[in-house]
């Protein structure tokens, strides 16, 4: 059983051997028109026997062309992918003996690093009545020097062995003009300030230990305080007038400085 549909175009018979509907897309064989079989104008209609029932007022029938299957598209075939060789041209001679330095030196370098220092040799603290106890007789012209700094501690160690406290500096000062300031020097390192010898702060009243710096015989380098050469001792610079009277050049304590030039009196001893 065969069916047939008349195409819209050309009017030519085509046949089929499965049974089509009206959303079938059409293609007739003699005109190459392409058309839905819903749109056809004569009806599908059942063929028995190989003979269609067509309408007498039909066109005259075309044979439809024989289907030919159409032969499957060969496949496509992959392109082929080129790669272009890349010719490794030879490293200079001098790379790899530059190589071979850098790597030796950065070894060096390491090891060079790496090492420790050697731990400081550990000295004794010694406390500074021990140094006043071992200084010698008599007055030496020699200054405070410095030494390396005890360890675990912030204070210097100072030899004070040769350190000496002058005689013509020892006793009560006071001083002439301005406002009533004394200075009490002992010849065991005590000393007492009382009055305002700085410009800016309050007045000054304390007692401590005082200790000659620096001296050429007539001026005078002064440090008030348990230790020399601690930041927070008092530093004092005199001149010793021929007259036998103390001229102040300086006073200092941390940032509060007096240049201020003030004349000191020493008083008679008490009788």
């Amino acid at each position: 059983m065969s069916f047939t549909l008349t195409c819209p175009e050309c009017r030519a018979l085509l046949k089929f051997k499965k049974p089509v509907i009206d959303s079938t897309k059409v293609k007739c064989s003699a005109c190459k028109a392409k058309f839905y079989a819903g749109k056809s104008k004569k009806p599908m209609a059942a063929v028995a026997g190989g003979v269609a029932e067509s309408d007498p007022a039909a066109a005259p029938l075309v044979e439809p062309a024989p289907l030919v299957e159409a032969e499957p598209a060969p496949a496509a075939r992959p392109k082929r992918i080129r790669i272009k060789k890349v010719e490794q041209k030879p490293l200079p001679k001098w790379v790899i003996p530059v190589a071979v330095a850098g790597l030796v030196g950065i070894t060096l370098a390491g090891i060079y690093f790496g090492q420790k220092n050697p731990p400081p040799p550990e000295i004794a603290p010694v406390s500074l009545a021990e140094l006043q106890a071992q200084r010698p007789a008599g007055n030496s012209k020699a200054f405070l020097r410095p030494t390396r700094p005890a360890v675990g501690t912030d204070a210097f160690l100072v030899d004070v062995s040769q350190a000496r406290r002058p005689d013509e500096l020892v006793g009560t000062w006071e001083v002439l003009d301005g406002k009533p300031c004394t200075l009490q020097l002992e010849k065991d390192g005590l000393v007492r300030v009382r009055g305002e010898f700085l410009d800016t702060g309050p007045a000054l009243d304390f007692s401590t230990t005082w200790f000659l710096m620096k001296t050429d015989g007539v001026s005078y380098d002064l440090e008030f305080g348990p230790e020399p050469l601690r930041a927070s001792n008092h530093r004092v610079s005199f001149r010793l007038e021929s007259n036998g009277q103390l001229r102040l050049l300086k006073y200092a304590h941390g940032t509060n400085l007096s240049v201020a030039p003030r004349v000191l009196k020493k008083q008679a001893p008490p009788q």
